[in-house]
């Protein structure tokens, strides 16, 4: 059944499922009838969508705000192997597929463009993106190897925030001014650990991604339903309408729309700045901070495929629609934290559960923080945060 949601409460109800009701009706239908064919989570077939839109809109489509936002999404679906994850993205990445295989016969400097990429060497990487600078998505079944990879854990973080990347070779230098690589990929729970301890929570690599995780634990019978032809084609055109947008194509705000991000926005400081938020917690509510508006555009654009008329713009329902299935990553975010916690527990490490001011102090107690501008950046603070600590 199809929801809407015409109210914009400051107290929302806690989410078990990334939501769909600010999607078109055409959409919805067309998620619910993938999740049902192939009988898996209909988050993950969600989570897919929103991958694709924002891959084919690329380089060409920013937010509009005091900073330019890209549209550049990276998601994880969290569920173990045979979890049914395979077969409904490969439904709904067809379109981009059917774009690789044309530009497949393209060329850059004699060599192939590609939209889609699942090799993670930090060489496939660079090259991809220097031929392709409307962006690309990097997809895998499985995606724990991205982070086992020498070399490449730089370069994302470069990529997420669409710094520069100078790259200087035996024969050649490579820059590339604007780096858009979308995400999606899988990693089994108990793989977890791997990918993202080790540092690669507390550099912000980890909650750079938006997570999924489903509960559904039992795996269902073989089903004769099959995917609806005519919902695919749908599909296709709403992927390849975003694909030909013009470069330079902006989304706007409405001022509503801006208060209402304001004050998500804001909920999110005041809770990075509780005594009570782990350092885990303080990191990824930060970057839910940047990926809302990255969202928002991404549910704009596909508002604007099926009603041009109204205008590309991030008005009140597609913000709101963005903040609630925010609520949903922050939660799975916050399940991702406690898997971390309880594999340091038992390797005797519990620094991420002490909550942030208490670490601060205790560090500060046995090693005097002299210079609390440096502290405070390398923890993603401000330095006022940190002298209040202190001197309190």
């Amino acid at each position: 059944m199809k929801t809407t949601n015409s109210e914009h409460t400051v107290v929302r109800p806690e989410l078990t499922t990334l939501p769909i009701w600010g999607l078109d009706n055409r959409l919805q239908d067309y998620i619910m009838n993938i999740a049902e064919t192939y009988q898996c989570p209909r988050d993950f077939v969600t989570a897919a969508v929103f991958s694709v839109a924002s891959t084919a809109a690329g380089n060409k489509v920013t937010v509009k705000d005091k900073f330019k936002s890209s549209l550049c999404l990276w998601q994880v679906l969290l569920c173990p192997s045979g979890g049914g994850k395979t077969e409904p993205i490969k439904a709904v990445m067809a379109p981009l597929t059917e774009l690789n295989i044309e530009y497949a016969n393209k060329s850059f400097d004699d060599k192939p463009i590609r939209v889609i990429i699942d090799n993670v060497s930090e060489t496939a990487v660079i090259n991809a993106l220097d031929r392709n600078r409307d962006g690309l998505l990097l997809c895998r079944d499985e995606i724990h190897s991205l982070f086992m990879t020498k070399g490449i854990i730089d370069n994302l973080l470069s990529i997420y925030s669409h710094s520069p990347i100078l790259k200087d070779r035996a024969n050649c230098s490579i820059t590339i001014e604007r780096p858009y690589m979308s995400i999606l990929g899988g990693i089994q729970p108990e793989r977890i650990q791997e990918c993202f301890g080790h540092g690669n929570w507390s550099n912000g690599l980890g909650p750079r991604f938006l997570f999924c995780w489903t509960d559904d634990e039992e795996y269902p019978s073989y089903s004769m339903r099959r995917a609806d032809p005519l919902l695919a084609n749908m599909w296709g055109e709403f992927v390849y309408f975003i694909y030909n947008l013009p470069s330079s194509t902006t989304v706007e705000i409405d001022p509503d729309a801006m208060l209402a991000y304001t004050r998500y926005y804001n909920e999110l400081a005041m809770l990075r700045n509780s005594k009570n938020t782990t350092i885990a917690e303080n990191v990824l509510y930060g970057k839910l901070q940047i990926n809302i508006l990255r969202l928002a555009g991404v549910v704009a654009v596909l508002k604007y495929v099926s009603q041009p008329s109204l205008g590309l713009k991030i008005d009140m329902d597609c913000i709101y629609y963005a903040i609630r299935c925010m609520d949903y990553y922050q939660a799975c975010g916050k399940r991702v934290i406690l898997n971390l916690n309880q594999k340091q527990e038992n390797s005797g490490l519990m620094l991420d559960k002490i909550p942030t001011a208490d670490l601060i102090r205790e560090l500060n107690k046995r090693h005097h923080i002299s210079n609390q501008s440096a502290f405070a950046k390398g923890l993603g603070v401000k330095q006022q945060y940190i002298s209040k600590i202190i001197n309190n």
